[in-house]
């Protein structure tokens, strides 16, 4: 929904999954010890929440992910949210919009309650409960491009966040608020969160861009023609899913476009769908136009009887986007068990010994055979 124009704030960000959970003395030694990792780097301000405002420690649950806000206002706005208890929301960390400065919220030990999901399930790994949220001011311009500044702090503070944690910086574990949370929102809207991750992992500073989604795996190119209505003007810095460097074309709403070829991508793209046409976001299905791509929900493909749906086949084989690491393989079969050994040759047979010369046996009382120790004999001995 970045670009939309329209955001979409949540209700309750501990999520509707919030249920009280207990805070025991186990999860209070648990804090102690999470207090010592939690320690980052300066300048960062303290500007404590209301304690009604988040969960006192992790209930077990350690640190996996970081979820990425924006304020829609200021940073003192949000410190005053913050201090408010009866907003029932909080985060970790805020970022100023020129990245003059850090304030935290909620020690890295505690539950802030930022995603609007509060445990984690089979489908969502991610939560309140195993993550730190990052709050990044805009001014009340939630779509408007944000300064160099607050990009540099909060890939700083990012990295740092990871590196503590032992947390990959990409963006499995880095990942949009709107992207986990199980209430309506378009946060963080237009801020670019694969700038920020990409300066986290080492990148260089990259130029702004508003609106893009991260494009990590892609299908082959399916040829397929068509003249399809613009019914919502596209954003023209879009990812490329198959070039590098190149990015999607802007087109302009209610022209036509002529697309040639068409294929997926393992990451949505959030794009509102007008006029009740295609299938609103996320989309997975990108076109072909004059050699650049733009996401389906921008295009009326309502008269293609067989157009593709906008949802990855469960045949379509995805590659990696060229620069970025493909996924493992699967293990291979087991091999054949391999045949038996030939037996060994026998051996020779031993030398006959000498004849024995007779005799009788000594007058030893008191001894006993080895025979009959080892047979278990318990008579006395017979002597001649």
């Amino acid at each position: 929904m970045a670009g939309s124009g329209q955001h979409i704030p949540d209700q309750d960000r501990r999520g509707p999954d919030y249920d009280k959970p207990p805070v025991t003395a186990v999860h209070l030694a648990e804090r102690k010890t999470a207090q010592l990792v939690g320690a980052p780097p300066e300048p960062i301000v303290s500007v404590p929440a209301s304690t009604a405002n988040y969960t006192v420690g992790r209930l077990g649950y350690g640190i996996n992910g970081v979820i990425i806000h924006t304020m829609v206002g200021t940073l003192a706005a949000t410190d005053a949210t913050f201090e408010n208890p009866a907003r029932q929301a909080s985060a970790h960390y805020g970022v100023a919009c020129d990245g003059s400065v850090i304030h935290q919220y909620v020690p890295e030990a505690d539950i802030a309650w930022h995603c609007g999901r509060f445990y984690t399930d089979a489908s969502d790994p991610l939560a309140n409960c195993n993550t730190i949220g990052i709050e990044h001011c805009d001014n009340g311009a939630y779509n408007d491009p944000r300064p160099d500044g607050l990009y540099v702090t909060a890939s700083d503070l990012v990295r740092d966040i990871c590196k503590r944690y032992g947390i990959p910086i990409d963006r499995t574990h880095i990942r949009k608020h709107r992207e986990v949370s199980q209430l309506p929102t378009s946060c963080p809207d237009a801020l670019d969160i694969d700038r920020i991750v990409a300066m986290a992992a080492g990148a260089p500073p990259a130029p702004a861009q508003t609106g893009g989604d991260d494009m990590v795996y892609v299908g082959p190119v399916h040829a397929l023609s068509g003249t399809f209505k613009v019914f919502d003007a596209g954003c023209a810095s879009y990812p490329d899913p198959v070039a590098v460097g190149a990015v999607g074309v802007g087109i302009a709403k209610d022209t036509s476009v002529s697309v040639d070829s068409y294929c997926y991508s393992s990451s949505p793209v959030q794009s509102a769908d007008l006029d009740g046409h295609g299938t609103a976001g996320p989309d997975y299905l990108w076109w072909r136009v004059s050699g650049r791509w733009v996401p389906d929900a921008h295009l009326d493909t309502s008269t293609m009887a067989t157009a593709p749906k906008p949802a990855i086949p469960a045949g379509e084989t995805l590659s990696a986007w060229p620069g970025q690491k493909g996924p493992t393989g699967d293990k291979g079969p087991v091999g054949d068990k391999g045949p038996a050994g030939d037996k060994g040759p026998t051996g020779d047979k031993g030398p006959v010994g000498d004849p024995g010369t007779g005799g009788t046996l000594p007058d030893h009382k008191h001894d006993i055979t080895i025979l009959q120790l080892f047979s278990g004999a318990t008579g006395g001995v017979k002597t001649p």
